[in-house]
């Protein structure tokens, strides 16, 4: 098991990070305001590749779908992401996928009919027939896919 290690941030918030099994380091920044900044760093390199800024809804969202030692304990399953095919007619076609949210809520990934790949929901205009991976809790997901998926 691997040790979540921390650090203060006086006037900041705090600094978790993990050295994943293959090398690489996952660092969160956690903010006092509540929002955090997840940066992910690859074997072998100095600095973080990409990050992604959360708020204090997505990052909730985000933390539900894993569960903790106790529940995986009680139960091994994971929690699903609710997969949503967008129909044609969707009052969604167009927008961004990044933009659509319900509560908490969101967009995770997208995968396209035209290139059969998941992709990060930024900047993606939805199309009729992509799949659209949900996550957040269950009454928000629900929110959001009736959302989706409601057409003429």
């Amino acid at each position: 098991m691997s040790a979540i290690n921390e650090a203060n941030l006086p006037g900041v918030g705090r600094k978790l990070w993990l050295e994943a099994s293959d090398g690489g380091r996952i660092s969160i920044i956690a903010y006092n305001s509540g929002e955090y900044e997840i940066y992910l760093t690859p074997k072998g390199e100095e600095f973080p590749t990409s990050a992604v800024r959360l708020a204090p809804e997505e990052a909730e969202a985000l933390g539900s779908a894993f569960p903790s030692g106790k529940d995986m304990e009680e139960d091994a399953r994971m929690p699903q992401a609710t997969c949503v095919v967008v129909p044609a007619g969707s009052p969604v076609l167009g927008a961004d996928a990044a933009s659509l949210k319900r509560g908490a809520a969101f967009v995770a990934a997208v995968t396209t009919v035209s290139e059969d790949s998941i992709e990060s929901p930024d900047g993606h205009a939805v199309k009729t027939a992509d799949i659209l991976y949900l996550m957040g809790p269950d009454k928000d997901r629900e929110v959001l896919s009736r959302t989706i998926q409601d057409h003429d």
